[in-house]
């Protein structure tokens, strides 16, 4: 029955028109939740259980996080963390302008490196921006001597400075703010151009020795934005390691995988015995590939999230068996949550925070000692991955804690990172 309320015969302080100004909110009829069986082991849903617990997990889950700055780059402070440019403007060899954005959050470090040759000669010049105990140092090297121009004051206190910094003919300028202002004259000037390429926040660790004979060769802890090279924006830089989005609020321990993908590699675990990983995840999305091992057919372990279901699957040279659990709540709800994957001979469990699963695979024949490389966050390019849903993306969240049978990873300090993976922590949700 449809009832007009315009037509009611009595009315107290009841206004009979909306605000306009305010959309209305759709109403949702809550589902009634469903006991789950007690004991160890929950079972998941049946054939629709993914498929009814998505929705959730989607309207949870968001695409990217909120509090970023806009524009803004941030680097971990490792040769795993830089950027490298090769398209640089044509007066920028002979009077280099460099004007940035700059934020802080390391006493030292390099923030950025350019040379006028990749094969080093005491004629070559050398250009670097650095932190120096909490100062910006700008060091010139013109081919036969070394000039440094330095900060006044610090500049690691979070905040966000502009940077300018400039060569013209013999004199070499850092300017902080407008306000900070320093000058030197530099010898050789012009007569000793730089090239491409141009490093922002550190350099690969391959040209460390071979480049950098000043100090501080390691990257900074911080953020860039708006970098400008002799007045003219940069485009999408040449290549892009280790680099995350700056977030506004203060990063908690962990390491962040952005959304724009990327991996680390960590440890190594052989397969083909006894094993336990200990994961402890913040998804910001409902799927991704969260931790791969092996790159050879038949010796592989895969872990991932797939609209909300948690599935592992292992394959030891025996054949691939499987087992997987989906949480009544989206993991991706804000909370950190523990993972854990035991493999007993040809038992696999899987523990998801209090919950657990398990299944039973084939007989496990003589055990390989061959170790495998574990990847947190995908899995290298032109591995085949076996029995992974169509077009799963790579993990999009934080790890802050990873153990592979006992042994704690140092998550900051990886093996190796590809793509964009920020090592110094996670941005609050």
């Amino acid at each position: 029955m449809v009832v007009n309320l315009m037509n009611a015969k009595e009315n107290i302080n009841v206004p009979l028109d909306c605000p306009a100004a305010k959309k209305p909110q759709q109403i949702l009829a809550t589902t009634p939740r469903q006991k789950r069986p007690k004991g160890k082991h929950r079972k998941p849903a049946g054939g629709g259980g993914s498929r009814g617990r998505s929705r959730s997990a989607r309207e949870s889950c968001q695409g990217e996080l909120a509090n970023q700055e806009v524009g803004a780059l941030h680097f971990s402070g490792s040769s795993h963390s830089h950027q490298r440019y090769d398209t640089l403007p044509e007066a920028f060899s002979r009077t280099p302008h460099i004007s940035m954005g700059l934020r802080v959050n390391s006493s030292d470090g390099l923030v950025f490196y350019v040379s006028g040759s990749l094969e080093r000669s005491s004629s070559s010049s050398v250009m670097t921006l650095s932190v120096s105990n909490g100062h910006l140092l700008l060091l010139i090297n013109g081919g036969k001597r070394k000039t440094s121009v330095r900060s006044h004051r610090k500049y690691n206190d979070g905040q966000w400075h502009t940077v300018f910094v400039k060569r013209e003919g013999e004199k070499a300028s850092l300017i902080v703010d407008g306000i900070d202002a320093q000058s030197k004259r530099v010898s050789g000037g012009e007569k000793n151009p730089l090239s491409r390429p141009l490093y922002i926040g550190g350099v690969p660790s391959a040209l460390t020795s071979s480049l950098l004979s000043m100090p501080g060769p390691g990257g900074f802890v911080g953020c860039v934005k708006d970098l400008e090279l002799n007045e003219e924006s940069q485009a999408s830089p040449s290549t892009s390691l280790g680099v995350v989005p700056c977030f506004q609020t203060t990063l908690q321990p962990g390491a962040y995988f952005s959304s724009q993908g990327g991996r680390m590699s960590i440890e190594s675990l052989m397969l083909g015995r006894d094993l336990e990983v200990q994961l402890e995840v913040r998804p910001v999305s409902d799927s991704g590939l969260l931790l791969h091992a092996g790159t050879r057919a038949g010796q592989q372990l895969s872990l991932y999230l797939n609209q909300g279901a948690v599935t592992v699957t292992v394959n030891s040279g025996n054949g691939e068996f499987s087992t997987s659990f989906t949480p009544e709540e989206s993991l991706c709800d804000g909370r950190w949550h523990s993972i854990t994957i035991v493999k007993k001979s040809n038992v696999l469990q899987l523990h998801v925070d209090a919950a657990s699963e398990h299944s039973v695979g084939p007989k496990q024949g003589r055990p390989s000692g061959a170790k495998e490389a574990v990847y947190l966050g995908g899995a290298p390019d032109g591995v085949d991955v076996p029995g992974l849903p169509d077009a799963l993306p790579s993990f999009h969240g934080c790890v802050r804690r990873a153990v592979l049978n006992q042994r704690p990873a140092v998550l900051s300090k990886p093996l190796s990172v590809h793509g964009a993976v920020g090592t110094q922590g996670c941005p609050a949700m």
